[in-house]
């Protein structure tokens, strides 16, 4: 699991930015995503150190 490092609005959803193999990383997760994964968005914008990103089944997930 990788620590996130940053989070933004996009206008669909989320951009969060984490470090993967020395190299910066970015996904959007759209708000439908986010609430698959009870992720709430306005903890994921305001505190993104909270969480963590993994590969699981060939898409990423975010866990809090």
């Amino acid at each position: 699991m990788q620590e996130i490092a940053s989070s933004k609005k996009a206008d669909n959803g989320i951009i969060v930015v984490w470090k993967e193999s020395g190299q910066v990383r970015d996904r959007t997760f759209t708000y439908p995503e986010l609430k698959e994964m009870k992720i709430d968005a306005d903890d994921l914008l305001g505190r993104p150190m909270l969480y963590k990103i993994t590969m699981e089944l060939n898409r990423y997930l975010l866990k809090r």
